[in-house]
């Protein structure tokens, strides 16, 4: 199974050593996410510094770990498909179109609870409860 993670999830396994960062380090399959989330991590540093209350070395080291376990899609494969993830997102969330792209592109599902993605039809999106119940035993 493959899937495309976004970063809402990448963010949740930085902030909580929880059920994110375990999916992430156990999962048995692809984990697959686009160039642009190391910039959004990037943005919302500070934020999940404080949240996480560990330094900044620490979380170099638990990113790369993470990073270790995924894929980052090439641009250039992204960008076949964002015009087709324009018309599906783009009047729900616009800052989620690659997303949608890198699924269009990889015929995976996204893993996300954010709400915005189940408004959509494109694609399917997995939440994270729903993606527990389908991996059961197997996480």
């Amino acid at each position: 199974m493959r899937l495309v993670v976004d970063t809402n999830r990448i963010i949740a396994a930085l902030v909580r050593d929880g059920v994110s960062r375990k999916i992430i380090t156990h999962f048995d399959g692809e984990l697959i996410t686009i160039g642009f989330s190391m910039e959004e991590l990037g943005n919302h540093k500070k934020e999940i510094l404080k949240k996480a209350k560990i330094s900044e070395t620490d979380l170099e080291m638990i990113l790369n770990k993470l990073f270790s376990k995924m894929t980052i899609l090439d641009d250039k494969i992204i960008v076949i498909y964002m015009g087709e993830a324009k018309g599906i997102m783009e009047k729900i969330d616009s800052a989620d179109v690659p997303f949608i792209a890198a699924a269009l592109a990889t015929k995976a599902p996204i893993w996300s609870d954010d709400k915005h993605f189940k408004k959509q039809k494109g694609v399917k999106v997995l939440t994270t409860k729903e993606l527990i119940e389908m991996l059961g035993q197997k996480l």
